[in-house]
């Protein structure tokens, strides 16, 4: 038998404008079951369902706060992928830069370097992320 949580973490889900929807269930518990027979059967997932009866402008007001939040969170995300980004082919470039050398017949003089360079230097960037997972991130 189990026991519901003494501070269970409550979340607004919707409202009645959105009748119908799949909410995904994170950190579901299995419920062991066992058999009359002897043998384990199949668990279930445990999950509370509560329902509130609020004024519609301390719901609204609930609402308006969270997409607040999810859309800081958006922006925060995006500008870390920039930075992710731009650090990365910063990276790249100034790690191809020093490889590279000018042939003699090439009048225009554009650089060039042997794609094996490109081939080094992911190896050693993902063994750098892989050690430190804030690699990109850092100033």
């Amino acid at each position: 038998m189990l026991r519901p949580q003494p501070t269970p973490d409550w979340r607004l889900l919707g409202i009645n404008d959105k009748p119908s929807a799949i909410f995904k269930l994170a950190n579901a518990k299995s419920v062991p079951n066992d058999s009359p027979f002897g043998g384990p059967m199949m668990g279930g997932v445990s999950a509370e369902l509560g329902i509130s009866i609020e004024p519609i402008d301390q719901v609204m007001a609930q609402i308006q706060s969270s997409e607040t939040v999810v859309a800081s969170s958006k922006a925060s995300t995006m500008a870390n992928a920039e930075k992710i980004t731009t650090k990365v082919i910063e990276n790249l470039y100034n790690y191809c830069s020093s490889f590279s050398s000018s042939l003699l017949t090439n009048a225009q003089g554009e650089q060039f370097f042997p794609l094996k360079v490109i081939q080094d230097w992911y190896n050693n960037t993902l063994r750098k992320v892989k050690s430190n997972p804030n690699y990109f991130l850092k100033d």
